[in-house]
């Protein structure tokens, strides 16, 4: 008979039992008109971020539900979900150029992005990981992006927070000139701090035309899928 050993390792036994969970298809939701359904959809953290306690004791309140009611005969999804974050993974690569002495606007569009991607591929799936880990009863689905959503509602819905993205783009503009202008006349035209909003507006400017090509890509897209 094998000892029990002194020090319980969860390494060694919660992995084998959640793989024969998954492998079992115990997790798996389909729509059934014979149940009754019951959802449950995971408030998304950033895909930046990580979870702490707050988030144990949320998940597991969920998992909880999601068991009771699959054995109450439910049909029970708990889906999980994860917010995609763009600002907020914008913000940790532009970090991670500056300690290479570069911007966004070194690299350019296309680079940039797959900067952006490098770092989600590495840290985009860390929550749910941690999910698993805590033994979560998650429905397995395939994830993406909105950005990667080929559906016309999900391009319509791009549409939409382009357009909105655009607007609050040439506000910003408007107030970076004003502040150019007060600059320029307080300071003179080749004051470095004159030249700073001038490079600022030259930026957002940048990223407005920017917002507009990838707005006239989304409508061609658009187009086509109808």
């Amino acid at each position: 008979m094998k000892e029990l050993p002194k020090i319980y390792d969860p390494k060694q036994v919660e992995k084998k039992i959640y793989r024969y969970w998954t492998d079992g298809g115990w997790f798996h939701a389909e729509r059934d008109p014979d149940k009754k359904p019951f959802t449950i959809v995971i408030p998304p953290p950033n895909v930046t971020g990580q979870l702490h306690l707050g988030h144990a004791f949320d998940e597991t309140i969920q998992d909880v539900l999601i068991r009771w009611k699959r054995m109450s005969g439910y049909c029970a999804l708990w889906l999980p979900g994860v917010d995609h974050a763009g600002i907020a993974t914008q913000i940790k690569v532009e970090a991670e150029l500056r300690k290479e002495g570069l911007t966004r606007f070194d690299l350019g569009r296309e680079k940039f992005l797959e900067r952006v991607w490098d770092w989600k591929q590495h840290y985009g799936d860390r929550i749910v990981e941690q999910l698993k880990t805590l033994g979560s009863e998650m429905s397995a689905v395939t994830s993406a992006f909105g950005d990667n959503a080929d559906s016309e509602d999900a391009l319509a819905a791009k549409t939409t927070v382009l357009n909105k993205q655009i607007k609050a783009q040439q506000k910003k503009i408007d107030e970076l000139n004003k502040g150019l202008t007060a600059s320029a006349e307080k300071d003179g035209e080749n004051d470095t701090r004159t030249l700073k909003w001038q490079q600022a507006v030259n930026n957002a400017n940048a990223e407005l035309n920017s917002m507009k090509n990838q707005l006239g890509k989304t409508n061609d897209e658009l187009e086509k899928s109808k």
